[in-house]
């Protein structure tokens, strides 16, 4: 004998369904939206931290760490460098030099974790990685602005050499000297 199932007796099950959309071409627009440099890496610590809370068990919660922030700060980075020096980031790492370009002159490498940095001859000496070799950033990019606005406003208003040199110090953005007088100092 068979048994007849009523539709209205079966248990309901629902089908879970996760999406990804990977969008290459367009631009991280966040940084049009923000003229607060600080603002701009706690917002983006705070996605960051959404992101782990999601895919892990253990949730952060409170005030944002500093690590944290660094880690906003060069997932920023990242964005704006895979913006303005794809070709060049392919390049390098597929383990060719880069002859020819912009940045050709500057020696660059990509570090362990994927960014482009200076190269250089300060190979010695007392002084931290990031100073030897400053993270590169396109001189038209709105991160550019905003982190040379940001140094501008942290050493009280200083002349654009001063603001530049600081800038140097961290980060390296091309074409400096014009991008320092505009960009607010």
């Amino acid at each position: 004998m068979r048994e007849v199932c009523v539709i209205g007796d079966l248990p309901e099950q629902r089908k879970k369904v996760a999406s990804l959309s990977v969008v290459e071409n367009e631009t991280f627009s966040v940084f049009s939206k923000y003229s607060d440099l600080t603002r701009l890496y706690r917002v983006v610590a705070y996605c960051l931290r959404f992101l782990k809370n999601c895919k892990s068990n253990e949730r952060d919660a409170g005030p944002l760490s500093l690590v944290e922030i660094t880690k906003s700060e060069k997932a920023l980075v990242k964005i704006v460098q895979r913006e303005c020096f794809r070709e060049e980031i392919n390049l390098l790492k597929r383990g060719v030099s880069i002859k020819k370009g912009k940045i050709s002159s500057l020696n660059p490498f990509l570090d362990e974790e994927n960014l482009l940095r200076v190269g250089g001859r300060i190979n010695l000496g007392p002084y931290k990685f990031e100073k030897k070799h400053p993270c590169l950033l396109g001189a038209k990019h709105p991160f550019t602005k905003l982190v040379i606005q940001a140094e501008h406003k942290r050493l009280l208003h200083a002349g654009p050499q001063m603001v530049l040199s600081s800038v140097r110090e961290t980060f390296w953005p091309l074409g400096g000297k014009g991008v320092g007088e505009k960009g607010g100092a």
